[in-house]
């Protein structure tokens, strides 16, 4: 059965000894708690934020115990002495899971519980429980005589087969839930997996447990195995999942074990089929490895076999600063190749012509390309295209031209000359770009 429990500190897990009258726990915990008693170490599933965050919040209440000796009415230790201890008050809950109490007698010595935890790891930093309200030394006792109570075992186990009880049993234990349920898919069919610790999805934010992967893998038609090292079955149809540093994980990588991220379980039950390893579903694997997973994605990192979707594809985007850099370059290259501040002074006047409307959106266009506006009244312009190359036509639209701007020049109030538009064709465009002056 899964134990659950809560500590003060990384080094030191600790019970909270109070009295053992069943009568006082209503009372303030608070006012019953006398001591601290080390129960268990735990280094296994602690990601590298949370130390950072125990350290942060611990820091600067360590007392190395070579010097200041915890005091037994606070602290009490077994055989094993923590290199620092640190108050009680100062402490972090931690959140501690288990297959089982330890008994044996090479552990019943080291701790001051006399017994200890088989196989604990840390699930998360509890932030929302004081020290005063960890696992307490009553409760260690009512589980102990409850395991070793076969009548009492019997009173149980006929409580869980109440409706109301029943989902409680199963969640206690992991492994038992996942054999009993039946395969949606066939998608892991024939392979075997471990998974070594939680995973949280990078784009909800939503935290998935060991169990709920677990249970992923068992409904898609996987295998679960508990001891890896035992190698029991085939080692090229065995999965290592895993997505933190602990020390279980490190002790895997240093035996030359390939550690995929839990990303590739999710995406091969999202499409529904055993996806090629590529370079983002290796957490930690061998240079040959990972040499075929990058044979399978371009220089972006994008796929050549799977399919793509929008939030994988924006995280791409997002994971590549280089191909940012290579737009930016582009641009300064186009820059230096194509004046696009030609025409950025010129508000061109272009007479509605009888040319064509293919050959008027193109001669516009030029002009918007280098910079250039376009306007439709003569009056706001600095330069005019007559678009005609018939003499007749051209001779024409220069009359009018030449009229609106004499009838400009008379309207104006002001003491200094109107300015003048420039008058051009449109081979004056074509020749500034070529040159690449006005």
């Amino acid at each position: 059965d899964e134990q659950e429990t809560g500590k003060t500190d990384q080094e030191g897990p600790s019970e909270i000894l109070n009295d053992s009258s069943t009568e006082r726990r209503a009372t303030n915990p608070k006012k019953r708690v006398r001591k601290v008693l080390s129960f268990c170490s735990i280094a296994n599933g602690i990601s590298q934020e949370e130390f950072k965050e125990i350290d942060r919040k611990t820091r600067g209440h360590w007392k190395k115990t070579s010097g200041l000796s915890p005091p037994p009415s606070i602290l009490e230790f077994g055989s094993k002495l923590p290199a620092e201890w640190i108050e009680p008050s100062e402490s972090i809950v931690l959140e501690i899971k288990s297959r089982s109490l330890d008994n044996t007698e090479t552990n019943m010595q080291k701790y001051a519980t006399n017994c200890t935890l088989y196989g604990g790891y840390c699930r998360r930093i509890r932030y929302d429980k004081d020290w005063t309200e960890c696992y307490t030394l009553d409760e260690l006792y009512e589980n102990r005589r409850t395991k070793s109570n076969p009548s009492h075992q019997v009173e149980n186990l006929q409580l869980q087969l109440v409706p109301k009880k029943r989902k409680r049993a199963l969640v206690s234990d992991p492994f038992q839930q996942s054999r009993e349920q039946k395969p949606i898919s066939g998608v892991f069919a024939g392979l075997f997996f471990y998974v070594l610790s939680d995973y949280i999805n990078s784009v909800t934010g939503v935290r998935i447990t060991r169990s709920e992967l677990n249970d992923v893998i068992v409904k898609h038609g996987g295998k679960l195995i508990h001891n890896v090292i035992l190698k029991r079955h085939c080692i090229g149809d065995v999965r290592l999942i895993g997505c933190k540093l602990t020390r279980e994980c490190r002790a895997l990588i240093d035996r030359g074990y390939d550690i995929l991220h839990p990303r590739w379980i999710m995406d091969c039950t999202a499409y529904n089929k055993l996806l090629p390893i590529e370079p983002s579903y290796c957490f930690s694997v061998s240079g040959k490895l990972r040499a075929v997973a990058r044979r399978r994605v371009d220089c972006f990192g994008d796929s050549f076999e799977n399919d793509i979707s929008e939030s994988k594809l924006s995280s791409l985007q997002k994971s590549q600063p280089d191909l940012l850099s290579t737009r930016q370059a582009d641009k300064s290259f186009e820059l230096q190749i194509i004046p696009l501040f030609l025409f950025s002074n010129r508000i061109v006047y272009i007479p509605r012509s009888k040319i064509g409307p293919k050959d008027e959106m193109l001669l516009e266009m030029k002009i918007r390309l280098f910079g250039g506006k376009i306007t439709d009244q003569q009056s706001l312009s600095n330069l005019i295209i007559i678009p005609y190359a018939d003499p007749i036509w051209r001779g024409d639209c220069l009359e009018e031209v030449h009229s609106q701007i004499n009838e400009h020049v008379k309207a104006s109030n002001s003491d200094t000359v109107p300015r003048i538009p420039r008058i051009v064709t449109p081979e004056w465009v074509d020749h500034s770009i070529s040159e690449n002056c006005q």
